[in-house]
């Protein structure tokens, strides 16, 4: 779930969804939402933006970057990431 500005997002990323088992496990849960947050998922491949038969909008990972992220937005999140990560390796910054 990310929030930008006053957006809300669900954001999914997937190395590829080009079999039905992953094609489910990436978007599956998005069907049980039942609100107006938009559903993003993410690939790790060249791809215009576009919507599956769901709704949900898959986009490639340089496309998404490029429209939903600044450089100080990516540095928050990188950061976040981090401190996140030692977290759970108990270890201190």
């Amino acid at each position: 779930f990310a929030v930008k500005e006053i957006k809300r997002y669900y954001i999914q990323v997937a190395d590829n969804r080009d079999d039905l088992k992953t094609r489910e496990r990436e978007t599956g849960p998005y069907r049980y939402l039942k609100d107006q947050v938009k559903k993003i998922v993410v690939l790790n491949q060249p791809l215009r933006e576009c919507l599956d038969k769901d709704g949900n909008t898959i986009i490639g990972a340089t496309d998404f970057l490029l429209k939903f992220l600044k450089d100080s937005d990516i540095w928050t999140i990188l950061h976040n990431q981090i401190c996140l990560y030692r977290k759970k390796l108990s270890i201190k910054m």
